[in-house]
């Protein structure tokens, strides 16, 4: 940490007063997330402890609309100062209808990413009407 007076502590940056509240849903042997089995009780803590921005690389591949998405979009509903934000899942190079239920919560923000073989520019165009529903 610079000391007092030292010439790095004029520059402040975008979100010098910004902190950070972190919680980490596994139990430390494995890939599975424990979440509160009221999915709010998570988003109200995180709340409480002064975040409204809460970011999450989690979730499942069921591409529904489950009760667990249903929540989330309540607490946003009544929090609009709240905005969560959801990974689009792992499981996209399956194509169409991989997202999981958290992605598909209407009040959430969902984050993902595509990609395309390094031959694509040489490839005829999409034919949309034919391939709409598809990831390329």
């Amino acid at each position: 940490v610079p000391s007092e007076g030292h010439p790095m502590n004029k520059y402040k940056g975008m979100a010098f007063n910004a902190s950070i509240v972190f919680s980490d849903a596994s139990n430390g042997e494995g890939g599975s997330v424990y979440t509160p089995p009221a999915i709010n009780d998570l988003w109200r803590w995180g709340k409480n402890m002064g975040a409204s921005i809460s970011t999450n690389s989690w979730g499942d591949s069921s591409n529904v609309y489950s009760t667990t998405s249903r929540d989330m979009d309540d607490f946003v509903y009544d929090n609009p100062e709240h905005l969560i934000l959801f990974a689009a899942g792992n499981a996209g190079s399956g194509g169409y209808g991989t997202l999981g239920s958290q992605a598909n919560a209407k009040n959430v923000i969902t984050v993902g990413a595509a990609s395309q073989p390094q031959d694509y520019q040489l490839r005829s165009p999409l034919n949309v009407t034919r391939q709409w529903n598809r990831w390329m």
